[in-house]
Protein backbone atom coordinates (compact mmCIF):
# COMPACT_ATOMS: atom_id res chain seq x y z
CA UNK A 1 0.00 0.00 0.00
CA UNK A 2 2.84 1.94 0.58
CA UNK A 3 3.87 2.22 -2.74
CA UNK A 4 0.13 2.83 -4.31
CA UNK A 5 -0.03 6.11 -1.45
CA UNK A 6 3.06 7.47 -2.96
CA UNK A 7 2.07 6.81 -6.93
CA UNK A 8 -1.36 8.79 -5.52
CA UNK A 9 0.65 11.64 -3.89
CA UNK A 10 2.88 12.34 -6.73
CA UNK A 11 -0.14 11.92 -9.39
CA UNK A 12 -2.25 14.70 -6.90
CA UNK A 13 0.46 17.14 -6.64
CA UNK A 14 0.38 17.78 -10.36
CA UNK A 15 -3.18 18.97 -9.99
CA UNK A 16 -3.42 22.66 -9.37
CA UNK A 17 -6.48 22.35 -6.74
CA UNK A 18 -6.55 26.24 -6.29
CA UNK A 19 -6.45 26.93 -9.98
CA UNK A 20 -9.48 24.50 -10.37
CA UNK A 21 -11.44 26.02 -7.64
CA UNK A 22 -11.30 29.56 -8.66
CA UNK A 23 -11.89 28.12 -12.65
CA UNK A 24 -14.79 25.60 -11.48
CA UNK A 25 -16.79 27.54 -8.77
CA UNK A 26 -20.40 27.87 -9.50
CA UNK A 27 -19.59 24.36 -11.65
CA UNK A 28 -23.00 22.51 -9.56
CA UNK A 29 -23.32 19.50 -12.39
CA UNK A 30 -20.41 17.11 -12.30
CA UNK A 31 -17.48 18.32 -15.25
CA UNK A 32 -15.03 16.21 -16.22
CA UNK A 33 -11.50 17.65 -16.87
CA UNK A 34 -9.43 15.51 -19.54
CA UNK A 35 -5.87 17.48 -18.84
CA UNK A 36 -5.71 16.15 -15.11
CA UNK A 37 -8.47 13.32 -15.62
CA UNK A 38 -10.48 14.83 -12.79
CA UNK A 39 -14.13 15.40 -12.23
CA UNK A 40 -14.93 18.64 -10.24
CA UNK A 41 -18.33 20.25 -9.40
CA UNK A 42 -18.87 23.18 -6.98
CA UNK A 43 -20.95 21.86 -3.66
CA UNK A 44 -22.59 24.06 -0.72
CA UNK A 45 -19.26 23.02 1.00
CA UNK A 46 -16.74 24.52 -1.68
CA UNK A 47 -15.50 23.04 -5.33
CA UNK A 48 -14.26 19.34 -4.95
CA UNK A 49 -12.27 17.19 -7.33
CA UNK A 50 -11.42 13.81 -7.72
CA UNK A 51 -12.28 10.23 -9.55
CA UNK A 52 -15.89 10.27 -10.63
CA UNK A 53 -17.53 8.35 -7.35
CA UNK A 54 -16.07 10.77 -5.00
CA UNK A 55 -17.90 13.54 -7.28
CA UNK A 56 -20.93 11.66 -7.70
CA UNK A 57 -21.02 11.29 -3.90
CA UNK A 58 -20.06 15.05 -2.84
CA UNK A 59 -22.73 15.99 -5.69
CA UNK A 60 -25.93 13.75 -4.14
CA UNK A 61 -24.32 13.48 -0.50
CA UNK A 62 -24.76 10.07 -0.64
CA UNK A 63 -23.18 6.85 -2.07
CA UNK A 64 -21.90 3.52 -1.27
CA UNK A 65 -20.54 2.90 2.06
CA UNK A 66 -19.07 -0.54 2.70
CA UNK A 67 -17.42 -1.25 6.11
CA UNK A 68 -15.23 -4.36 6.61
CA UNK A 69 -12.50 -5.49 9.60
CA UNK A 70 -8.77 -6.36 9.00
CA UNK A 71 -6.05 -7.21 11.60
CA UNK A 72 -5.73 -3.28 11.86
CA UNK A 73 -9.26 -2.64 13.16
CA UNK A 74 -10.26 -6.48 14.10
CA UNK A 75 -13.38 -5.11 15.99
CA UNK A 76 -16.85 -4.62 14.77
CA UNK A 77 -16.87 -0.98 16.44
CA UNK A 78 -13.75 -0.02 14.45
CA UNK A 79 -14.46 -1.10 11.61
CA UNK A 80 -12.84 0.45 8.61
CA UNK A 81 -14.95 1.72 5.57
CA UNK A 82 -14.53 2.83 1.97
CA UNK A 83 -16.67 3.96 -0.18
CA UNK A 84 -15.30 2.29 -3.59
CA UNK A 85 -15.56 -1.26 -4.26
CA UNK A 86 -11.97 -1.09 -5.73
CA UNK A 87 -10.75 -0.18 -2.42
CA UNK A 88 -12.52 -2.54 -0.66
CA UNK A 89 -10.29 -5.09 -3.05
CA UNK A 90 -7.10 -3.23 -2.21
CA UNK A 91 -8.08 -3.77 1.46
CA UNK A 92 -8.77 -7.48 0.69
CA UNK A 93 -5.48 -7.96 -1.06
CA UNK A 94 -3.39 -6.17 2.02
CA UNK A 95 -4.86 -8.30 4.24
CA UNK A 96 -6.41 -11.16 3.03
CA UNK A 97 -5.64 -13.18 6.03
CA UNK A 98 -7.91 -11.08 8.50
CA UNK A 99 -10.37 -9.54 5.92
CA UNK A 100 -14.36 -9.43 6.63
CA UNK A 101 -17.07 -8.39 5.20
CA UNK A 102 -19.53 -9.59 7.92
CA UNK A 103 -21.38 -8.91 9.62
CA UNK A 104 -21.61 -5.64 7.10
CA UNK A 105 -23.32 -8.06 4.47
CA UNK A 106 -26.33 -5.80 4.04
CA UNK A 107 -24.20 -3.40 2.36
CA UNK A 108 -22.12 -5.28 -0.50
CA UNK A 109 -24.39 -6.97 -3.43
CA UNK A 110 -24.32 -10.77 -3.85
CA UNK A 111 -22.37 -10.73 -6.71
CA UNK A 112 -19.59 -8.58 -4.62
CA UNK A 113 -19.96 -11.18 -1.84
CA UNK A 114 -19.29 -13.66 -4.20
CA UNK A 115 -16.70 -11.82 -5.78
CA UNK A 116 -14.83 -11.46 -2.67
CA UNK A 117 -15.11 -15.23 -1.18
CA UNK A 118 -13.58 -16.26 -4.67
CA UNK A 119 -10.59 -14.29 -4.07
CA UNK A 120 -10.39 -15.27 -0.14
CA UNK A 121 -10.78 -18.45 -1.30
CA UNK A 122 -7.50 -18.53 -3.88
CA UNK A 123 -5.46 -16.77 -1.01
CA UNK A 124 -5.78 -19.80 0.96
CA UNK A 125 -5.48 -22.28 -1.78
CA UNK A 126 -2.22 -20.39 -2.55
CA UNK A 127 -1.31 -20.26 1.06
CA UNK A 128 -2.13 -24.01 1.79
CA UNK A 129 0.31 -25.20 -1.52
CA UNK A 130 3.17 -23.36 0.39
CA UNK A 131 2.74 -24.86 3.97
CA UNK A 132 2.28 -28.53 2.57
Amino acid sequence: MDFLRRVIKNYLNRIPFKKIERKYTGQKTPIYIELYDVWVVDTDWGVECGDINYIMSEFTRSGVYYQFTTKRNPRVEDADHEHNFNDVLYAVADDPENFSYKPFEKEYSTQEIMYIEAILAKYREISLKKRG
